[in-house]
């Protein structure tokens, strides 16, 4: 299509967010079955799409936005994020883009306390930021193939560490290949993705 795509975000300040409002005349991309659905008129109320229709508004009770010739789309996610490593200072900085750019959520496959603490206070309101699923560090084997991966010789070990983990509030437990079978088999009831 030949046609400029604007993804049209309404940024969350307290009276958006929490009120409720009007996209009128506004494009919305169907990815169910690839149309785009013509002229709609969306009605938000908080964080929450109440409905979305053709017909004109009437008696609008909230407040009006004319999104003509601008186009709303899901949001996207990206599934599969690293934090930047050891030197996460600029956290802060680069998560917000993620919003920026249409992705209203992200997996982080290697968690840390600090993706925690910000997926805590983006959930409360707190910072401005996409949805999150945070992993868990990695857990390894006894001689782990990255040095900051959590090593689980025996089953006793593995089981405190996705016990410890799942406590602390990870998502799902991250392990990696030189963990042995039986330490793997000693948590049957997690949920365990790969790499």
């Amino acid at each position: 299509m030949t046609r400029y795509f604007i993804l049209c975000i309404i940024f969350s300040s307290n009276l958006l967010v929490n009120g409720q409002y009007y996209l009128n005349h506004i494009n919305v991309i169907d990815v169910e079955n690839g149309s785009i659905l013509k002229d709609q008129t969306i009605y938000v109320e908080g964080n929450t799409i109440k409905s979305i229709s053709s017909r004109p508004i009437t008696n609008p009770i909230a407040p009006v936005y004319d999104c003509s010739e601008k186009y709303l789309m899901p949001g996207l996610w990206d599934m599969h994020i690293h934090d930047a490593g050891d030197d996460s200072s600029n956290r802060h900085e680069y998560i917000p883009l993620f919003l920026a750019n249409g992705v209203t959520g992200i997996r982080d496959m290697w968690g840390s306390p600090e993706m925690l603490k910000l997926k805590n206070d983006i959930d409360a309101g707190r910072f401005t930021g996409p949805r999150m699923i945070i992993g868990s560090p990695i857990i390894d084997g006894s001689k782990p193939f990255f040095a900051h991966a959590l090593a689980a010789a025996t089953d006793t070990e593995g089981r405190h560490y996705v016990d410890s983990l799942s406590e602390a509030g990870y998502d799902f437990i991250k392990i990696y290949s030189l963990l042995r079978e039986p330490v793997y088999l000693a948590n049957p009831n997690c949920r365990i993705y790969g790499s």
